[in-house]
């Protein structure tokens, strides 16, 4: 059986002839790539086109490209699976303004992001810290339950149009090396704390005020789903 012929057995509830193996390497390549110390053979001149770029996990953009990424999951016997994106572009409406900088400290970089609101700004810092060669929350967007009028505003204004063509690109290339994976959003309690506030603020606000965080959740989910 092929990689991807074992992945869908299980996925079918049937018994594969061995368990799948598809490995998270990013981590590992994003180190590869930051010291310099990627091989030249998965370097091949072709490149992300622009728009492919903005959809690949940080550390690849710019670094790496399709081809090579797929010859060294080959060439290590892992199978294809994680290197995923997000299948649809996102725009902004009402009165929603969003303003990136980045600024960099010997190797590492600080990502400051401000969401303009009726209600208010949020505010929220990421930082890529070379040694580590990941990203991390410096400050979340959400610190209180002041800021959930913020946040529902930034969601109800936020519209998602499909884009599989990085996808499609994909599926015929990988063939049984592997499958696509495409990232979707996170349910609206995730979504808090894993990006926009972490567990400790979500707690806090639950206990402050739990009627406006269940309002919040209710929105946030009903937007998700429509």
């Amino acid at each position: 059986m092929t990689t991807r012929e074992r992945v869908l057995a299980v996925l079918r509830g049937e018994k594969p002839d061995r368990i799948p193996w598809l490995g998270d390497l990013a981590y590992w390549i994003d180190y590869l790539n930051d010291e310099g110390l990627m091989p030249e053979q998965y370097l091949l001149p072709e490149l992300f086109l622009k728009e492919d770029a903005k959809k690949i996990n940080s550390g690849y953009d710019g670094t790496f490209n399709e081809t090579g990424l797929q010859k060294l999951h080959l060439d290590l016997g892992v199978g294809f699976y994680l290197q995923g994106y997000f299948p649809f572009t996102t725009t902004y409406g009402g009165d929603i303004k969003i303003t990136e900088e980045k600024t960099h400290k010997g190797k590492d970089i600080l990502r400051v992001t401000t969401v303009s609101t009726p209600y208010g700004n949020l505010y929220e810092e990421w930082e890529y810290v070379f040694s580590t060669h990941s990203w991390g929350p410096k400050k979340r967007m959400v610190r209180d339950v002041g800021d959930l009028k913020k946040i529902r505003y930034l969601y109800e204004n936020t519209h998602y149009e499909p884009d599989y063509a990085l996808a499609t690109r994909r599926y015929n290339t990988i063939g049984d090396k592997g499958v696509v994976l495409c990232y979707i959003p996170k349910c609206p309690i995730m979504e808090m704390i894993a990006l926009r506030a972490g567990i400790e603020t979500v707690v806090n606000i639950i206990c402050d005020d739990e009627d406006e965080w269940r309002d919040h959740r209710l929105i946030a989910l009903h937007v998700w789903k429509s």
